[in-house]
């Protein structure tokens, strides 16, 4: 939706909606402009607009052929701008353009204001007498038993009594869906694991039948302790799963290399035992020495796998124009 505020958006009066096609148009009165056009737009858009032949024309037309537009600011009250919404109404009414807007009413008064419909005793009748037509029909008298809320209850307790059975049958069946859902929810707790194995306390448990149960008491998150058994992630908290003992990081520490000659789990330590003197930059494919590489815990050997040198020269390539002299 186009919008001409005329340089006066956050001001308030009466606008007017155009569409463009058919020059019809909706007359209204807001404290805001721009507040009351946003308004109008996130209606429209949603269809929840009151007015009907308005959303009714912006679905065949589109927003882009409706225009938001002032017709006058007014710095009074609200009684204020209802009477200047009055003056242009009464304006097209005189000039016989009535039919050409989009508007119910002819008072603009909150209280008369009502988009249900331009002929309110019409539509009355209308609803009145589809609404007896209704209520004669014995299958709409099935479905929409009439009478207060305590026959009502009465009611639906003789039904309980009567067809007690059958509807617990109904409650008590279960669908081919759930019976499967079921089966593999057995199947999730029957599920046993190797074990766990943990190097900080140097504690091993074997043959896991309920691992919720194992994280229970230990004070373990079930969903960590789901991806260290299916091989996800390597350890969570010092366990890790049985046979998987060299795939987790921490395991370079002098530490945890001690316990695992001690344990005599036949793993191969040689490689973490070397002192890294030299290193090869997997860059420039130079080799240089330890002092060059900036350290990182999280790699097998505590360094990083660029040299410094490298690590700077793609930094200063990134931003050249921070480090240009003055």
């Amino acid at each position: 939706m186009k919008k001409d505020y005329k340089g006066k958006s956050k001001k308030g009066g009466v606008y007017q909606i155009k569409n463009l096609k058919n020059g019809k148009i909706y007359i209204g009165s807001a404290k805001c402009f721009q507040v009351r056009a946003s308004q109008h737009q996130t209606q429209l858009k949603n269809q929840k607009h009151s007015n009907k032949h308005l959303q009714a024309s912006w679905n065949k037309y589109g927003s882009k052929n409706f225009l938001f537009e002032v017709l006058e600011v007014v710095e009074g009250d609200k009684g204020e701008r209802f009477r200047i919404e009055q003056k242009y109404i009464d304006k097209l009414i005189k000039e016989g353009k009535w039919e050409q807007t989009f508007n119910f009413k002819k008072k603009a008064v909150q209280k008369e204001r009502s988009c249900f419909s331009k002929t309110p005793e019409e539509t009355r009748n209308k609803l009145s007498k589809a609404s007896k037509k209704n209520w004669q029909d014995p299958e709409y008298l099935a479905k929409n038993p009439c009478g207060t809320s305590e026959e009502k209850s009465e009611r639906l307790k003789k039904l309980w009594k009567e067809n007690r059975e059958t509807l617990l049958k109904k409650i008590r069946t279960i669908t081919p869906a759930r019976r499967k859902q079921r089966e593999n929810i057995g199947n999730l707790n029957i599920k046993t694991y190797e074990g766990f194995h943990n190097h900080k306390t140097g504690q091993t448990y074997k043959n896991i039948n309920n691992l919720s149960d194992f994280c229970r008491k230990h004070e373990l998150s079930v969903e960590y302790m789901y991806k260290v058994a299916s091989g996800k992630i390597n350890h969570y908290r010092g366990w890790t799963l049985i046979g998987k003992e060299l795939e987790a990081k921490w395991l370079c520490t002098d530490i945890h290399r001690k316990r695992l000659k001690e344990t005599n789990l036949g793993i191969k330590v040689e490689q973490y035992d070397r002192d890294l003197k030299v290193k090869i930059c997997s860059k420039c494919k130079q080799e240089k020495s330890i002092e060059n590489f900036y350290k990182n815990t999280g790699t097998k050997n505590f360094y990083r796998s660029w040299c410094k040198q490298c690590y700077s020269d793609s930094y200063y390539k990134k931003q050249p124009n921070i480090f240009e002299e003055s």
